[in-house]
């Protein structure tokens, strides 16, 4: 493969199945040279003064370059043709990253964008100032508990400032400009910020446009009511489902033996989401509580995602379009991690999944200890015992279906049998005896759903496992270094 053709292509990584699928989604073809002219004028640099471009960073959404200018780096980030919805997700990007900048968050400075391939170049693109620093994910396993700390308070002061702006509705962040003279907006006021400037528009998290939902009628925000920010998500799966599902096998090929290798129905699930949809009323914290505030936090708040000067102060904070989360059972008991009591007997692979395992722990604690002194309405939004419980009855209910009909069927079980716990500090039990439970489920249904969720969740650890002994993400992506070995 030449070097031109590397440029847009993807070239870190392999995958050990579905490469030529993966590969065929990150092809991304534009103009070069006119790529380096929007990048020289945004800096006001001639383009004869560019004298450096190279592919820097690829990942699941964009291509990122580095180009140099007269002794000055712009790095130049392009959504692949397979993102979607590619204008309002570039828009969504541009306008929270000078959002949260105005607000004294270090995010990279834009230097200019377009959210449409209507242009020279012929791709989306967002130009911004290149953070100085180290990637932190670079040195995350060598930082020493002191150095973990400095950089995890510093966070929880971040993560502050995001808490305390003023948002008017539940969405995402856009220049008022950038959305079209009839859509749906909200916009924000208060502070410094210019009347008109800034707005909350539709959500562009993937699972509102996946797989032709954002074609639905039904909206993807902005919300001002919380019970639409509940129930949202279910709406648009369960008109989804109606309208394009048909049975299939499990995605996942280790799952299919659960359903004795048979297809699934999405009526099952559907009937899932119809009782979701239920409950959910009653699952709305009172009206007066802090945790209708609508807030903003990093989409994807990992170490390679955050950069750090020689003493450990956090210099930029990149990345605001992807999600991701932390935790699992022994995280969430806030209790301090320790490596096994075995972990000098055990192999060099295991102790390096131990301390892997260590450090995600060790940072979950950290990180919340940080919070409960920085970003107290975050620490105390955690507290509450229902507050997992609800969140992944949300989560599940509004995930895009692929043959999974027992991860919400099981959540909804238990939340029958928390009824009291989950709705005693909502809107509809605050202060009152519990609702009446509008759903349930047979002792045998119960039994059978639960035996198979408990089958399912055995073979994830062990595929989890699996893919961390060899060095395989859950898509089957590995480094270029690891392929061969893997493949074996």
């Amino acid at each position: 493969m030449d070097a031109a053709s590397d440029l847009f292509n993807y070239t870190s990584g392999r995958w050990i199945y579905n490469e030529s699928l993966r590969l065929k989604e990150r092809v991304l073809k534009f103009d070069v040279n006119e790529l380096k002219k929007a990048a020289a004028a945004a800096i006001q640099k001639d383009v004869t003064k560019v004298h450096k471009f190279s592919k820097l960073t690829e990942g699941g959404f964009n291509r990122a370059f580095e180009i140099t200018i007269d002794g000055l780096s712009v790095i130049a980030r392009l959504p692949y043709p397979s993102t979607y919805p590619k204008h309002l997700t570039v828009a969504s990007e541009v306008a929270t990253i000078n959002l949260v900048r105005s607000y004294g968050v270090p995010a990279p400075r834009i230097l200019g964008y377009s959210a449409t391939n209507d242009n020279a170049v012929g791709s989306e693109y967002i130009l911004m100032e290149k953070v100085v620093g180290r990637d932190l994910g670079d040195i995350w396993y060598d930082l020493s508990e002191k150095e973990l700390l400095k950089v995890l308070s510093q966070v929880g002061k971040l993560e502050s400032k995001l808490f305390s702006i003023p948002f008017p509705a539940s969405g995402s962040i856009y220049h008022k400009s950038d959305l079209g003279a009839d859509a749906k907006s909200a916009e924000l006021s208060g502070g410094d910020l210019s009347p008109g400037k800034f707005c909350i528009g539709p959500d562009v998290a993937q699972k509102w446009w996946y797989g032709g939902r954002g074609e639905l009628a039904v909206s993807p925000g902005p919300f001002t009511e919380s019970a639409d920010v509940f129930t949202a998500g279910a709406v648009i799966e369960l008109a989804w489902l109606k309208s394009q599902a048909r049975p299939r096998l499990p995605r996942s090929v280790e799952h299919r033996n659960i359903y004795d290798y048979k297809k699934v129905y999405p009526a099952d699930h559907m009937a899932s989401i119809e009782r979701y949809l239920q409950i959910a009323p009653y699952l709305v914290p009172d009206g007066s509580s802090f945790l209708l505030r609508p807030t903003l936090r990093h989409p994807d708040l990992n170490p390679h995602n955050i950069f750090v000067s020689d003493d450990f102060t956090i210099t930029g904070v990149i990345d605001w379009q992807h999600a991701s989360n932390f935790g699992d059972e022994v995280s969430r008991s806030l209790s301090k991690p320790t490596l096994p009591a075995s972990f000098d007997q055990l192999s060099a692979t295991d102790q390096e999944g131990a301390l892997k395992q260590f450090r995600k722990r060790q940072l979950h604690f950290y990180y919340i200890v940080a919070t409960a002194k920085h970003n107290r309405p975050h620490y105390d939004a955690l507290k509450p015992e229902s507050t997992m419980s609800i969140q992944k009855l949300q989560q599940y209910s509004s995930a895009p279906w692929e043959g999974d009909n027992i991860t919400l069927k099981a959540e909804l079980i238990r939340a029958i049998q928390n009824w009291s716990m989950l709705t005693t500090s909502t809107s509809a039990g605050s202060g009152s005896i519990p609702p009446v439970c509008q759903i349930g489920f047979s002792d045998e249904e119960v039994a059978k759903c639960l035996s198979m969720e408990a089958e399912q969740y055995h073979i994830d650890v062990q595929m989890e496992k699996a893919r961390d002994r060899i060095g395989v993400s859950i898509d089957g992506w590995t480094s270029n270094e690891r392929y061969e070995d893997a493949l074996e």
